[in-house]
């Protein structure tokens, strides 16, 4: 992360967010899990740290078709790069300028 010139928030946040998906991954594909995680519970859950429901669900959707994070299942060159996709980048500089948003908000689709 230090070869990306990502702020200190921004690692912080991809750290969450990367945790996030391995838990939900652990969630859904383990059969010591009798209650699996719903979309709307990992979407609530992760809300706070990266406020995209669209990205949320898209990574929620994701871990549920393809299975299991695993760092085999990706390939070599993708796992030496520490570089944040251009869709992270854009969501960072909104946060950046507008703000997260407020604690107790409603939120759409989450009530």
């Amino acid at each position: 992360l230090a070869h990306t010139g990502c702020h200190d928030d921004d690692a912080d946040t991809m750290y969450v967010v990367a945790f996030s998906v391995l838990l939900l991954s652990i969630d859904l594909h383990s059969e010591h899990v009798k209650n699996k995680m719903s979309k709307r519970e990992f979407i609530r859950n992760t809300w706070q740290t990266l406020p995209d429901e669209e990205l949320l669900g898209h990574m929620y959707d994701n871990v549920w078709l393809h299975g299991p994070v695993e760092s085999q299942s990706m390939p070599p060159a993708s796992r030496q790069r520490n570089t944040p996709s251009p869709r992270w980048l854009d969501l960072r500089r909104h946060q950046r300028q507008h703000g997260p948003p407020p604690q107790g908000q409603a939120r759409t689709g989450l009530t």
